[in-house]
């Protein structure tokens, strides 16, 4: 059983991860409403189980840019409905701290993942406080940006006008530093 098996099996962060030995510059995650082609895209709901997108959310494709090694998908409450992440088809993430505490929502697995996992950047979404949520519960920084800054490409969304793709991380630097990263225009999404 590999390191981050049994770390996964105590936090329940991931709905899907990889144990291969990183291959890139930094190692990251993305919540699980996010596509990936690596990963099932469940969006915390065993309903899309089996679902493999054909394309990397636009947040993912300019992370694997820059050099980053997608690590896994994190645990989030089913399509984003929830505070606590206590609605997950995979499982509840638990909190770092206190296993028997929430970890916040609906990024949950997300923020579970900056704290526990050394040198570790999530991507998370936020409707209405699901980054900073999660981040204040984990003992972590979370950066919810303006609607518009990050492409909302390849997202499985729950509220097309209000979510946001931001980044989460023990360090406060790291925000600034990935959120760079993943902004900007984007052909497929009119609203970046």
């Amino acid at each position: 059983m590999t390191d981050l098996k049994k770390i996964n099996d105590i936090y329940e962060m991931y709905t899907s991860f990889t144990d291969a030995e990183p291959n890139g510059k930094f190692t990251f995650s993305a919540k699980d409403n996010l596509t990936s082609i690596d990963f099932e895209s469940c969006a915390g709901s065993k309903i899309l189980s089996g679902y493999r997108p054909p394309f990397d959310a636009t947040p993912i494709k300019k992370m694997r840019e820059a050099g980053g090694f997608l690590q896994g998908k994190t645990n989030m409450d089913e399509f984003g409905f929830g505070t606590f992440s206590a609605n997950s088809g995979f499982g509840i993430p638990k909190n770092p701290y206190d296993l028997n505490r929430s970890c916040g929502g609906s990024s949950g697995g997300a923020a579970c993942a900056a704290a526990v996992l050394e040198d570790h950047v999530a991507l998370g979404v936020s409707t209405g406080g699901s980054i900073v949520c999660p981040a204040s519960f984990c003992g972590v920084y979370g950066i919810a940006p303006s609607y518009g800054r990050v492409s909302r490409y390849g997202l499985i969304d729950y509220a097309n006008s209000l979510d946001k793709v931001g980044v989460l991380s023990a360090k406060a630097a790291d925000l600034g530093k990935y959120l760079r990263i993943i902004a900007g225009k984007d052909e497929h999404d009119p609203t970046s």
